[in-house]
């Protein structure tokens, strides 16, 4: 992982305000909820398994922060593990500016 990505800062939604995150890929479609977001990318808890998502794989993620309108976003599966539920991190590689400063915001807004 980039030093640029560790640095970034990242919020983890509160339980009542989620980050809705659909996940879009080659044969797949499916709606989950955001354990952690910043403007470099997103981690999401899977609660089963999820097949068809290999490391690496393009995706697309249409992401609902609270309070805001929908917005889509092209990212990459950067890793996935598997404890009690799988877990996605998912890099973002198109990210408008106007994207990232709606993430952004809601990171600060989180820290507060």
């Amino acid at each position: 992982m980039s030093e640029s990505r560790r640095v970034a800062g990242r919020a983890h939604p509160k339980p009542d305000e989620p980050v809705e995150v659909q996940l879009m890929g080659d044969g797949f479609l499916d709606i989950f909820e955001a354990r952690d977001i910043s403007t470099t990318g997103v981690g999401i808890i899977v609660p089963y398994r999820f097949e068809g998502c290999a490391l690496r794989s393009p995706v697309e993620l249409v992401i609902t922060l609270p309070r805001t309108e929908p917005f889509l976003v092209k990212g990459r599966i950067v890793h996935r593990t598997k404890v009690d539920s799988e877990f996605f991190g998912v890099e973002f590689i198109e990210l408008g500016e106007g994207q990232r400063s709606e993430i952004a915001r809601y990171v600060s807004d989180c820290d507060e």
